[in-house]
Order: structure tokens, then sequence, then C-alpha cells
């Protein structure tokens, strides 16, 4: 740390900016909670305990658990930095390891438990959570200048780029959830397998959680590489918040959507319509993926005989953990 004074002042001028715009990072999450309180208590506690429910908890809770200590260590002093310094970086982890898990099982129900799904997912998350455990446990505490207290994680001075690689695994996994999103959306828009509003949904959600978390890992990379000492880990505690925050919105709008099943109405030939009140946006995975249009779609025909419209759609037989099945489907008849 440089003993310049017009330096240090500068240094200690960054610091100071780097806690309030911590603090303002808390009251952020802290406000998304309470306005989105309603409708986690709606969607997820009122219904049954799942699976999702539990990751649910994770992407929910676990930095509001961790960031608030964090947010201390930043302005009291600590006699046991080195022990608890590394805490936000292993539940930052955590976070990102149910994230993962929710945007995988999310791509999985919308390909139609297509295995080589979770070969090409699940191989890039665990890699990203090697690449993060090794950069925070090389991490060390930041270094203030005397009279300024805080407990910050940080890479080893010179090593700026090698800690940077916490954020650039975060930028991979993300990307490619993104791409294999739009590219299944396209093709069932293309094919008419999807109402608007749920292709609006997966459109709409998809590319503002791949825009935020891209700008907010991308900020990381860049401060990390190229910043001085006091600013590199700037961004940080920002970043672990929006990620949870983003994921949230996007099992709550999940759970929004499904809750309003779309109308198909069928033309009419010959002498019968016949109009699909339909659950066709009711599929999932668990519960996860329950407003996700999947590839029985593709299977489905309309056949004729005697002058009479007869509509079978050919949906998935089972339910299981991957087997996709309409919670419900009816079909009404009426004379043209």
């Amino acid at each position: 740390m440089s003993s310049d004074p017009s330096t240090l002042i500068g240094v200690i001028g960054h610091i100071i900016s780097f806690k309030q715009y911590s603090a303002a990072t808390w009251a952020l999450l802290m406000y998304e909670h309470i306005i989105t309180f309603d409708r986690e208590i709606h969607n997820f506690w009122q219904r049954e305990f799942t699976f999702v429910t539990v990751l649910w908890f994770f992407n929910r809770y676990t930095v509001k658990i961790s960031f608030f200590p964090t947010i201390l260590a930043f302005f009291i002093p600590l006699t046991g930095c080195v022990r608890l310094v590394k805490f936000p970086g292993v539940m930052q982890i955590i976070v990102n390891i149910s994230s993962g898990i929710t945007l995988t099982l999310r791509v999985y129900a919308l390909y139609g438990r297509a295995l080589w799904v979770l070969v090409v997912l699940l191989p890039l998350l665990i890699a990203e959570v090697g690449v993060e455990s090794w950069a925070v446990a090389n991490g060390i505490p930041a270094e203030f200048p005397p009279g300024i207290v805080g407990c910050v994680l940080t890479g080893r001075p010179g090593q700026g780029e090698l800690f940077a690689a916490f954020w650039i695994g975060q930028l991979v996994f993300p990307s490619v959830i993104f791409i294999m999103t739009i590219l299944r959306v396209l093709r069932l828009r293309t094919f008419g397998m999807l109402n608007g509003g749920l292709l609006k949904l997966l459109l709409r959600d998809g590319a503002m959680y791949f825009l935020v978390i891209f700008i907010a890992n991308m900020t990381n990379v860049l401060s990390y590489t190229f910043a001085p000492l006091e600013l590199k880990f700037v961004n940080a505690p920002f970043t672990n918040a929006i990620t949870t925050m983003m994921i949230c919105r996007l099992m709550l709008n999940l759970r929004h959507t499904a809750e309003e099943p779309p109308h198909t109405i069928i033309p009419t030939i010959g002498s019968i319509r016949v109009t699909a009140q339909h659950g066709l946006s009711h599929y999932y995975i668990g519960d996860l993926g329950e407003d996700l249009d999947i590839d029985s779609y593709e299977r489905r025909e309309a056949r004729f005989s005697t002058g009479i419209k007869q509509v079978n759609s050919s949906f998935s037989e089972e339910v299981e953990l991957g087997r996709l099945k309409p919670q419900r489907s009816s079909y009404r008849a009426h004379p043209s």
C-alpha cells in the first residue's frame, strides 16, 4: 500500500465508495425481497414441498444469510478476518450450484428430457464450481490502509487475473444456457408449439437474465484484471445479490405463468368444430418446468374420419423426474 498522501487519500476514497455501494446493494436486496414476499408465499410455501422448494430456499436465502455478516465485516474490525474472509465466497458457490441446477432443469424440461442436455450442461456446471472453489481457496483478505477496517475477499497481489477465474465460469455457463433456450424457443415457435404469453416469458426472462448476469460478471473479470488493488473487488457484492434476485424472479414468473392455462381454437373443418382448453403449458419435471411446452407438441396430429375431426394429442405417458405429462387436458366439441 502506497504511503504517498495523495495516493492514500484516493485509496481511502475508493474503499469508502465500495462500502457505500455494498450497503446500497444490501438495501436493494432487502427491498426486492419485501416486494416479492407475497408471491413467494403463494407460489412456494403454500404449495406442496418438493425438490424445487429446496432449490428456491437456497436461491432465495443463501445470499441473504451470508450478505448481512459480510456487510458488517466491511465496517467493524475483526480479529479473525483470515478465517472468516472466505465465508461469502463459499456461500456464493452454494448459490451458483443451486441456480445452475435450476437453470439446467429449466432447459432439460424445455428439451423434453433429452439426455444430451445433461451431458452438455452438468460438466460445465461442475467445471464452474471447481474453478470457483479453487479461486476461493487461494483468496486472501484485502489489504487496507492503517485505520481503515474491513474484511474483504480478494486475490493475491499480482494474481488478480487468476482470481478473475471465479467470475469467468459464471460467464460461460449462463451463455450456454441462454443459447440453448433461445434455439429451442425459436424452434417451438416455428412449429406453432408455444402460446404467445409463454413464448414472451421464455424469451424475456432468458434474455434479461443473461444480459444482467453477463454484464455483472464481465465487470468483475475486468476489474480483477485491470483495476487497482482497492477496486478489484468493488462489484463482487452486487453480482452476488443480483444473481439471487434474477434467478428468484425466473422461478416466480415460471410459477405465475403456470396458473394461466391457454386456450387453443382449432379451425372449423366439415361440420364439427373442436375447441381445446388444455393444460399444455403445464408440463413439468418435478414442478419446475410446469409452464414449458415440450416436444409432445411435435407428435400432436389431427386425424379425420367420416366428416368428423378427431384430435389426437400425443402427450407423454408417465410422470417421473424426466417424464413429461400434462397436468390436465379437456376437449369440448361444439357444432359449428
